[in-house]
């Protein structure tokens, strides 16, 4: 029954994200050329564009060599994450509570989740953290302690986030600080020499993480996506999540359970008051992952439920739900506008003759895709090292012809390429000669306007510089 029920639960799930992120041709997800770019040049070049030994690649890899579609692998791969996940929190219910009924409700749950969807699409990574995480929690209490350790190093080759909540999952069940501090310095030492491992480093990517201003990560997540793009089936989920989380507090207060506050210390770290929230800043994803954990509450708040008709009834009811709210993923209001950033791609190729760029700077999807489409290279950050003046340029969104006559010379302009209404191809030191200008006329409006995220205008930080070194 358990393996039948298994299978039932990852082919459904499967399924149901792969018709979600067919819905668009290109990748889904914010950072979905960036995983196709990495394998890619594994695969044609002998090596990554920016190292990194997580097991994300070698999964993708697997997938790429039956399917030889680079974007097909990585919606297949997201949806075999997915499947994955549903089953394990199924496993890990019926472990805890060896009650079927209270399993098959939780493998339900994330059978519907809208938030599994949206999060396998675009952060597969996180996500195979996290499944390395729910698998160390299910062989926490093994009697060779080497099991649950080996999980744990398994994890820092999943995600970074999820190995540490392993590590504090372990401490808060009896581990012995010392064997794991110890652990936990030789990872992060092997972080110098392993790209993707923790190091310190990373201190420089969290630098300004945590705030002095309070803020409640649910409510901070809907005012900064907006209802228009969290569907009502999105928003019930994240109710219900939080619900739960405050409904375990209550109850472990009253009947202390020293596994249900393991959870409860893990969850309430990842939705912490005082982290500071940004729209790509480390705080959305944690909680991100905050919603994928908290069903597990349910294990323990329903242990003691015996009336059986009404968990199958439950369970069947977020079945019935699970064949609408799959849709809650929506391509083309979560993804970046890919069609465009096609046009843009054949603009770039059309307008610079082959071999005379080395590099391209646009902002960050943009960037992924142009490298995909193009060949050629691009980033997100002004590059470090020099490059001559003629094989430099950039992708500007936002600036008007009128902005570009006014600032630059006319044997500037001949180079300038306009590519949609909204991006224009320029040389970047034509790029840089029109910021020099607009801030000798004190022209502070547009400058606002033109050094953002979409007119990346920052040199690639150091702990950046460490991976492209190794």
């Amino acid at each position: 029954m358990r393996l039948k029920t298994s299978l039932v639960l990852f082919c459904s799930s499967f399924i149901l994200r792969y018709l979600s992120l067919i819905q668009t041709p290109y990748a889904n997800g914010w950072d979905g050329y960036f995983y196709i770019n990495q394998v890619r040049s594994f695969m044609e070049e002998g090596k990554m564009d920016v190292p990194d030994v997580s097991l994300i690649y070698p999964l993708m890899m697997l997938v790429q060599i039956f399917t030889n579609d680079y974007v097909l692998s990585y919606k297949i791969l997201a949806a075999i994450l997915a499947g994955t996940f549903t089953v394990l929190l199924f496993l890990l219910a019926l472990k805890w509570t060896d009650n079927y009924k209270i399993a098959l409700l939780l493998g339900c749950i994330s059978l519907f989740s809208p938030h599994l969807t949206y999060f396998a699409a675009g952060y597969p990574k996180n996500l195979l953290g996290v499944i390395f995480f729910i698998l160390l929690i299910y062989v926490a209490d093994a009697t060779r302690k080497v099991i649950p350790v080996s999980l744990l190093v398994l994890n820092f080759f999943g995600h970074r986030v999820t190995a540490v909540l392993g590590l504090l999952f372990l401490l808060t069940r009896g581990f012995r600080p010392y064997v794991l501090m110890v652990f936990v310095a030789v990872i992060v030492a092997g972080g110098f020499f392993l790209p993707g491992i923790l190091s310190f480093l990373d201190v420089e990517r969290f630098r300004g993480v945590v705030s002095g201003d309070l803020q409640f990560a649910p409510y901070s997540f809907i005012r900064s996506v907006g209802f228009k793009l969290i569907s009502p089936w999105w928003l019930i989920e994240i109710v219900a999540c939080c619900i739960i989380f405050f409904t375990a507090i209550v109850y472990t207060i009253k009947k202390h359970d020293r596994q249900l506050t393991s959870i409860l210390v893990i969850l309430a770290l990842l939705i912490f008051p005082f982290f500071t929230w940004s729209d790509n800043g480390p705080a959305i994803r944690f909680f991100l992952i905050f919603i994928l954990l908290c069903p597990l509450l349910l294990i323990f708040l329903l242990k003691s439920t015996k009336k059986s008709y009404v968990l199958l009834g439950t369970s069947a009811a977020v079945v019935v739900c699970s064949f609408f709210s799959y849709r809650s993923y929506d391509p083309a209001k979560h993804d970046p506008p890919y069609s465009l950033y096609s046009i843009v791609a054949r603009g770039i190729t059309s307008s610079i003759p082959a071999g005379s760029c080395e590099l391209i700077i646009a902002h960050k999807s943009l960037a992924e895709y142009i490298v995909y489409a193009t060949g050629i290279d691009a980033m997100s950050w002004i590059p470090e090292y020099p490059i001559e003046d003629a094989r430099l340029w950039r992708v500007s969104e936002g600036v008007k012809d009128v902005q570009l006559s006014f600032y630059l010379d006319p044997e500037d302009l001949a180079f300038v390429h306009r590519l949609t209404p909204s991006y224009v191809l320029v040389p970047e030191d034509s790029w840089q000669k029109l910021l020099r200008r607009a801030g000798a006329e004190g022209d502070e409006e547009l400058l606002r306007e033109l050094t953002n995220w979409r007119n990346p205008d920052s040199v690639r930080p150091k702990y950046m510089l460490q991976k492209k070194a190794f």
